[in-house]
């Protein structure tokens, strides 16, 4: 996965983050039982991205918003023996 981002400090207390991100994984699975016998592979994708408002009320303690969007999409093939 890749991820890439940016935070502005619009005041002390205030601060945005936005953050991009895409990601590729390969996918296999094999599983083997006496009645069941099942097999495949393929891959699945991933991008979107995050908007984030936080309000540090204290040093310790932070309150905040967070909105996103990601898609997913996926080539998977089986095989049921």
């Amino acid at each position: 996965d890749l991820a890439s981002g940016a935070t502005w400090a619009v005041s002390d207390t205030c601060a945005l983050d936005l953050e991009g991100f895409a990601g590729w994984q390969q996918v296999a699975v094999d599983i083997d039982g006496t009645a069941l016998d099942l097999s495949g592979d393929g891959t699945l994708r991933r991008h979107g991205l995050r908007l984030r408002g936080l309000w540090h009320a204290t040093p310790h303690w932070s309150l905040g918003v967070e909105a996103g969007w990601q898609a997913w999409s996926a080539d998977l093939a089986a095989d049921f023996d």
